[in-house]
């Protein structure tokens, strides 16, 4: 089991760097735990690409589907409060955002207490080092090939590289 970040699950679904290597870690152990809001992430993510015209509505609502298929073997940590907590302190920690705070918090509640025994998969630069910092092995290993940059997510490049998921 792992813990999956927005960024690698976006490239799963085929928009991101690195989509391939990801989507054979998922099928290797397709169990995985994501954070209560990350939906909301994906979602997010999807529909920028939607109205930049980098897809279609069409394709959009494919990928949720996707997306929503793989979730039904995933776990979610959903104990906000405790999430909340942890996420502040990551803040004056690490230079991260408050969302990649938040996925960080909610990868340390639901490996309660113990980073090491639950991988933690991104393709965000910064999010990686800082999970590192804090006791995950991270997947990818953060070498700098197939990281998105700090500042930003990179557009999407074309239609789905991978057969959609669960089809």
């Amino acid at each position: 089991m792992r813990f999956w970040d927005s960024s690698a699950l976006l490239s799963v679904l085929g928009y991101e760097e690195g989509g391939r290597g990801l989507a054979a870690l998922l099928d290797e152990d397709p169990r995985g735990i994501i954070w209560l809001l990350t939906p909301v992430e994906v979602r997010s993510g999807l529909a920028r690409r939607a109205r930049s015209g980098a897809i279609g509505g069409e394709e959009r609502d494919l990928l949720w589907e996707d997306f929503g298929r793989m979730r039904e073997s995933f776990a979610e940590v959903d104990a906000v409060l405790p999430v909340r907590d942890r996420a502040q302190r990551l803040l004056d920690l690490h230079s991260l955002r408050s969302a990649d705070a938040l996925q960080l918090a909610a990868a340390i509640v639901g490996s309660e207490g113990k980073p090491d025994a639950l991988p933690f998969v991104t393709i965000d630069r910064r999010l990686a080092e800082s999970a590192a910092k804090e006791g995950f092995c991270v997947l990818p290993p953060p070498t700098g090939e197939g990281f998105v940059a700090e500042v930003g997510v990179r557009p999407g490049r074309g239609r789905r590289t991978r057969s959609p998921v669960g089809r």
